[in-house]
């Protein structure tokens, strides 16, 4: 009678065990997969906000990887401060009007977009 309650015990115990590790490992899978996936809109108002703050470092590690193999890091940052600074660009904002996924291009996004510059505002 004994050896059947411990026997029981342990396969409750076992089925407990495999239980939390595939808890534990469809929590882990849904966080590195779902939540820390940011949606394209989200990125691009982060690479925005990024140029309007002039933090060109943090706007080239929001490019995706093919964008960085062309892009080498100094060359962009170069590049972008040369632009943004050079024209005075400041209270950048865009208005995201649609987001279209497409196999074969990937995600697009239509914007509108205003740059308050030295010549004025710029709106595109």
């Amino acid at each position: 009678m004994k050896k059947k309650i411990k026997t029981k015990k342990l396969l409750i115990l076992g089925a407990l065990i495999c239980l939390v590790t595939v808890i534990i490992g469809l929590t882990i899978n849904f966080v590195l997969n779902g939540f820390n996936k940011i949606k394209p809109d989200e990125v691009l108002k982060q690479y925005m906000s990024f140029a309007n703050e002039r933090q060109y470092e943090k706007m080239y590690n929001l490019l995706d990887e093919k964008s960085k193999l062309e892009n080498k890091k100094e060359d962009f940052i170069s590049r972008n401060k040369k632009i943004y600074e050079g024209i005075s660009a400041h209270n950048i904002s865009i208005d995201i009007k649609g987001i279209k996924k497409d196999e074969d291009e990937g995600t697009k996004i239509n914007y509108d977009s205003k740059i308050n510059t030295l010549a004025g505002e710029i709106s595109f």
